[in-house]
């Protein structure tokens, strides 16, 4: 009795240290895994790893492993992974695979090396490339770049679908002032009524952005003549407030004053007067209309 009690404890010690051994070594495997990640000569292990899981066209979703990516070069500290994701680009790998397009695009944003520059700018100008690759390549170019991508945003707008387009009014509204170049063709933009109205509404919103008084007229139309987008002349009217314009205030009223049914036009004429402080001659029945609609949303 007193060995099998004896065998037991035996066994339960090696079985603990067994135990602990093993997850030693699997802390001490992750550890390396950082390691090697981080500072060898090689990219990044687990890098490597998803971009060939990402290579294999099978027709299965797998936009999770290209987050993993997104995820993975936003921590990472080897230098090597820039140099990595830039061969995979240059091949031409991801022109005919749209996840690992998407994979390599987001990584080289999330690295933030601007040796990733020139070779997302030369892919952007490809007249072939259209949709969420376009728009993957805009935004990475806007991280990385800012102002110094203007000139190919300018150089690329017009040749390029709604969803670049959009894309492209919408760094110029992240950039601010020093997109100013794009001036003209946001203008152009927001007065022609055949384009998409979501480029147009993302034209109307940078055009408050660049901070150029060039920009009120065009806005004012936009406003006054019944643009027939909603969404449209809302951003218009935000952007006239940026722009400290207050010569549409008693238009403003005017629409207020005839409306029966609240949209975000009105909700943003109505902000628009509070903070120009012009609210005051309003009829508290058309006020309170107004302010019941922000409860509403």
């Amino acid at each position: 009795m007193e060995l099998r009690i004896l065998g037991s404890l035996v066994c339960m010690v090696f079985l603990t240290s067994y135990e602990s051994t093993l997850a030693h070594g699997a802390e001490e495997a992750v550890r390396q895994t950082l390691v090697i990640g981080s500072s060898s000569e090689d990219p990044s292990p687990l890098l490597v790893n998803l971009t060939e899981k990402l290579r294999i066209v099978n027709g299965q979703d797998k936009s999770d492993l290209a987050f993993q990516v997104r995820s993975w070069c936003e921590h990472s500290t080897n230098a090597n992974d820039v140099t990595f994701l830039l061969s995979v680009f240059r091949k031409g790998e991801t022109k005919y695979n749209g996840y690992l397009t998407e994979a390599v695009i987001w990584g080289l944003e999330m690295l933030k090396d601007r040796r990733a520059i020139r070779p997302l700018a030369d892919r952007l100008q490809e007249l072939e490339v259209r949709g969420t690759e376009g728009e993957d390549l805009v935004g990475a170019l806007n991280a990385l770049a800012g102002a110094d991508a203007v000139p190919i945003f300018l150089k690329v707008y017009a040749k390029k679908d709604w969803i670049i387009k959009t894309r492209i009014c919408e760094a110029a509204a992240k950039i601010g002032v020093r997109a100013k170049a794009l001036l003209p063709i946001l203008v152009d933009t927001l007065e022609l009524q055949g384009e998409d109205p979501m480029v147009r509404c993302a034209a109307a919103t940078a055009l408050g952005r660049l901070e150029d008084a060039r920009a009120i007229p065009v806005l004012k139309r936009a406003v006054r003549n019944g643009d027939e987008n909603e969404n449209v002349k809302t951003s218009a009217v935000n952007s006239l407030v940026r722009l400290n314009d207050r010569s549409l205030a008693p238009f403003l009223k005017k629409e207020l004053l005839k409306t029966k049914l609240v949209n975000s036009f009105h909700q943003a004429a109505f902000s628009a007067l509070q903070t120009w402080t012009l609210i005051g001659d309003l009829p508290p029945t058309v006020q309170k209309k107004v302010e019941e609609s922000f409860r509403g949303d």
